[in-house]
C-alpha cells in the first residue's frame, strides 16, 4: 500500500517533520499529512468499499483523501478539472464532467477537511450504473482528443515509475502538471514515495513559477514543452545560474530540437530528459540524449521499456504497455491488443519523430496540413518567442491554417508579420501558409500546459 510505504520510510528516521508540501499555503509536514489520513480512513469506515470522488479545491485535503482512500481500498474517482479545480491557482474549470456521464452514481464525496461527514452527489451516464472495484482509481483524460474519458487504473500502476533509491529520496519537486491529471499524479507519487517535498508555486505565471524553482530551490522539474518554452521566456541569466535543478523533464507534448537546445543552453549542468507517456498507458518511456523523437530500434527491440512500440500504416504509434490502465469505465481493455495512440509519427534515419496528434490534422480542401510542421517553421523566426498553429473555419475550403505568435517585445510587429508569411511561403506547401496571423503577449495554453489548438481560449 503507498500509504504503508509512506509511513514506513518516516517512521523508520527522524523525517516525520520534513516539509510534504511548500508554497502558497504555507508548509504541510508529512506528520501532518499521515494523521489527517489515517484520522479520515479511521473514521469514514463506513465508506470502505464504496465509490469515492475526490473534489476537494486544497491541495493539502486532496492529498489527505487520496491516501485515506487508497489505505481503506475504496474505489476512487478523481473527478477532474469541474471538482480538482483551484489546486494550483483556482482556475476555472474547462470541462463539466457531468456533462461527460449522463447517469453514474457516485455513492458519496470527500469534499471537507476529515473528519466533516461527506455528502452525495450524482454523475450521471446512459444505462446502468457502473462502478469501479476496490482499489481501483479513475481519472480522466485530458480531453485534448474529443470529450475526457474517465480511464481506470490501479494504485501500483499510478506509481509504477516511482523511485526511492538515493539520487531521487529526499528531493524537492515542481508540482507544475495540474494534481488531478496522470502527470500531476506521477510527481505527487514520486515525491511522496520518496519523501521528496512538493513545491507548489503561487499561481502559473512565469514569474511565479521562476519565482518558486529559485526560492525554495527546486531539484527536480517537470512541465510540457509549451509550459519550459514559458519559463525560458521569464527568467534571465543571472535566475538560471543561481538553480539548483538536477533534473529537467519534458512531456505531454512533442518536444522539438530547438526546445531541448535552448533548455541545454540556459540550465548547462542539468539532466533534461523528455518523457512518452498518456492517461491510458502510462510512463512508456523516457530520452535524455539530447535529440527530439526516440531511437527507431525501440520499434523492433524494446526489451529494456515497460512498453512495446509499433508504428501503423498510416503513422499513427500503436502501444502496449506494462502499466497501462484497466480500461474506460464502461469498457475494459485486453492488455494483448495494441492501443492506437492517436499519435502520428515519421520515420527520420534512425530516429523516430513526433508530427502531432490525428485529432488536430487541420484539413484545408481536403489536403492535411500537422500544426507542428507550421510552428517549425515560424519558431525558427527571429523576434518569435513561441508560437501555435490552429485550424479555423473557411466556407471554401473547410479549414484554414491560422498561427498565434507571442513576439519579442523588441521586435516590430509589422516587420515580424511580413517575415513570417515569408519564410512560411518558402518553406511550406502553399496550403499550409497560415491564411492568418494574431499576435499575443502569451500563447493560448489549456490547463493541463498543451498548446491549445482551438482558436480562442
Amino acid at each position: 500500500m503507498i500509504s504503508e510505504q509512506i509511513k514506513e520510510l518516516f517512521t523508520t528516521g527522524d523525517c516525520h517533520s520534513r516539509p510534504a508540501i511548500v508554497g502558497r499555503d504555507g508548509v504541510v509536514t508529512y506528520d501532518q499529512l499521515l494523521r489527517d489520513a489515517e484520522t479520515l480512513a479511521r473514521n469514514r469506515n463506513d465508506l470502505k468499499g464504496k465509490m469515492l470522488a475526490v473534489t476537494t479545491t486544497r491541495l493539502r485535503e486532496y492529498l489527505t483523501a487520496l491516501l485515506a482512500l487508497e489505505r481503506m481500498g475504496a474505489s476512487t474517482v478523481i473527478a477532474s478539472d469541474a471538482s480538482v479545480k483551484g489546486l494550483i491557482d483556482g482556475e476555472q474549470p474547462e470541462i463539466d464532467v457531468s456533462e461527460v456521464w449522463d447517469e453514474v452514481t457516485v455513492r458519496a464525496v470527500v469534499d471537507e477537511a476529515p473528519p466533516a461527514p461527506c455528502t452525495t452527489t450524482c454523475f450521471p451516464k446512459p444505462n446502468e450504473a457502473i462502478d469501479a472495484a476496490p482499489g481501483e482509481v479513475v481519472l480522466f483524460t485530458s480531453g485534448t482528443s474529443g470529450p475526457p474519458k474517465p480511464a481506470v487504473h490501479t494504485w501500483p500502476s499510478l506509481s509504477a515509475t516511482a523511485r526511492a533509491d538515493e539520487p531521487f529520496r529526499h528531493r524537492r519537486w515542481l508540482l507544475s502538471y495540474h494534481p488531478g491529471k496522470f502527470a500531476g499524479l506521477q510527481v505527487i507519487a514520486q515525491s511522496l514515495l520518496s519523501g521528496g517535498t512538493l513545491v507548489v508555486p503561487d499561481d502559473q505565471s512565469p514569474t511565479a513559477i521562476a519565482n518558486a524553482i529559485t526560492t525554495h530551490e527546486v531539484e527536480f522539474a517537470s512541465g510540457t514543452p509549451t509550459f519550459w518554452r514559458m519559463v525560458l521566456g521569464a527568467m534571465d541569466d543571472a535566475e538560471f545560474r543561481t538553480t539548483v535543478l538536477r533534473q529537467i523533464t519534458l512531456g505531454g507534448e512533442p518536444v522539438n530540437q530547438i526546445t531541448l537546445d535552448a533548455l541545454k543552453e540556459a540550465f548547462p549542468g542539468t539532466r533534461i530528459s523528455h518523457i512518452y507517456a498518456s492517461t491510458e498507458m502510462g510512463v512508456c518511456f523516457s530520452v535524455s540524449d539530447g535529440r527530439e523523437g526516440f531511437p527507431l530500434v525501440w520499434t523492433k527491440n524494446a526489451e529494456s521499456l515497460p512498453c512495446e512500440l509499433q508504428i501503423a500504416e498510416d503513422g499513427e504509434l500503436l502501444i502496449r504497455s506494462k502499466n497501462s490502465m484497466q480500461g474506460y469505465l464502461d469498457k475494459r481493455i485486453d492488455r494483448q491488443n495494441w492501443f492506437a495512440s492517436g499519435d502520428l509519427v515519421e520515420i527520420q534515419g534512425d530516429r523516430v519523430v513526433f508530427a502531432g496528434r490525428k485529432s488536430d490534422t487541420i484539413n484545408v480542401g481536403g489536403m492535411k496540413v500537422q500544426p507542428l510542421a507550421v510552428e517549425a517553421v515560424v519558431r525558427t523566426i527571429v523576434g518569435v518567442v513561441d508560437v501555435r498553429a490552429f485550424g479555423i473555419k473557411s466556407s471554401m475550403t473547410g479549414q484554414l491554417v491560422a498561427v498565434e505568435v507571442q513576439p519579442d517585445s523588441a521586435v516590430d510587429s509589422k516587420a515580424l508579420r511580413a517575415e513570417i508569411m515569408r519564410q512560411c511561403r518558402e518553406k511550406l506547401a502553399k496550403h499550409a501558409v497560415p491564411a492568418m496571423i494574431q499576435f499575443a503577449e502569451q500563447i493560448a495554453a489549456t490547463s493541463a500546459g498543451k498548446l491549445s489548438r482551438t482558436g480562442q481560449t
